[in-house]
């Protein structure tokens, strides 16, 4: 999970907090609104992420969204085709969060959790 090292460094997130984000529980912290990044749908990355971090595979997940959506409560993190993609967008949209495998991680990015 990285941020752009832009955003504020006092930042700190827990296993808790981004599950939150990316359910969409929490859309703010410390005053700046979050912009969470998906991997696209289906990929081993997302995949990763989803079990370590939400514990859901990916049915759940979409399926869990579907729902918050058509109740009213919001819509599912946009998805990137590519790590290069979530990178560029993370540097340059302040509050964006996103997650990128270990290898592509490059200066410039804060990296706010590792997997257990």
């Amino acid at each position: 999970m990285s941020s752009s090292s832009d955003t504020r460094a006092s930042v700190t997130l827990d296993a808790a907090t981004l599950q939150k984000i990316y359910t969409g529980k929490v859309i703010e912290l410390d005053g700046v609104a979050v912009t969470a990044i998906n991997a696209h749908a289906g990929s081993e990355l997302r995949n990763r992420f989803l079990r370590a971090f939400l514990n859901q595979d990916e049915d759940r997940y979409t399926a869990y969204w579907t729902v918050r959506r058509y109740i009213g409560k919001g819509a599912s993190p946009r998805e990137m085709p590519n790590s290069t993609d979530v990178i560029n967008f993370v540097k340059t949209t302040p509050g964006a969060i996103g997650y990128i495998d270990e290898t592509d991680l490059q200066p410039g990015l804060n990296v706010l959790l590792k997997p257990p």
